[in-house]
């Protein structure tokens, strides 16, 4: 089985609205749904969970289903931190999950699904274990001071942007969350950050997708135009 975990626990204090960015309204739907719709295209997918805000449980839970139907398993509660709702989502997933299954943990920040890059992950981490949805970087990347003046630069090609997912055999994911410390939890960025501190190794499965994550108001509106919505 392949099964998306999408996190959405967060509050979106930076985005400035008055409700969590993954909720926005466009066109009569919260932004996360056209997530999930860019997931049904792509056939590998067996299932889904969701791990959202608690406070807007209910509401996660009635769009995940009408969207998702059975092939939603479960929408929780998350975590005090992004690494929190992933490690609340894998423990979960244990009543479904069998070993050898793949977990593609999915940030609601990220808006675009490249679906190649989807099953390209999918395949590497059913035969290696664990894999990484990774965007080329193609700006000049500058080191700088704690001034902000420009100090150096960095080597491009050795460089790149998470994206989403990240593909990871489950029996992997699970014993990473179940040996990780608070500290771990608390500090760490991503999964794959997690899983290399103990010692997997993780493939970059490389997307020509754009890197665009969803921080700001401004970036939905870069989104809408993309998806065309």
């Amino acid at each position: 089985m392949n099964c998306v975990l999408i996190k959405m626990g967060g509050k979106g204090e930076r985005f400035g609205n008055s409700i969590p960015k993954q909720f926005s309204i466009i066109k009569d739907q919260p932004y996360f749904t056209y997530v999930l719709k860019q997931y049904l295209q792509v056939d590998k997918v067996d299932a889904y969970l969701l791990v959202t805000n608690e406070d807007w449980l209910d509401y996660t839970t009635r769009y995940a289903y009408d969207i998702l139907g059975e092939k939603c398993i479960g929408v929780i509660d998350g975590g005090r931190t992004n690494l929190d709702s992933a490690r609340k989502g894998i423990l979960w997933l244990k009543q479904i999950l069998d070993k050898n299954d793949i977990v593609l943990i999915h940030d609601i920040t990220d808006p675009i699904v490249d679906e190649k890059a989807v099953c390209d992950a999918i395949g590497y981490a059913g035969e290696f274990g664990c894999a990484a949805v990774v965007t080329e970087q193609v700006h000049t990347l500058y080191k700088k001071d704690k001034n902000d003046r420009i100090c150096g630069v960095i080597e491009k090609s050795i460089v790149g942007s998470g994206y989403s997912p990240e593909a990871i055999k489950y029996s992997i994911a699970y014993d990473c969350f179940t040996k990780c410390s608070e500290n771990d939890i608390e500090n760490l960025t991503s999964v794959v950050a997690l899983i290399s501190k103990y010692g997997y190794e993780v493939l970059a499965i490389i997307s020509r997708q754009v890197d665009l994550k969803i921080t700001f108001k401004e970036d939905m509106e870069v989104v809408k135009r993309i998806l065309r919505i």
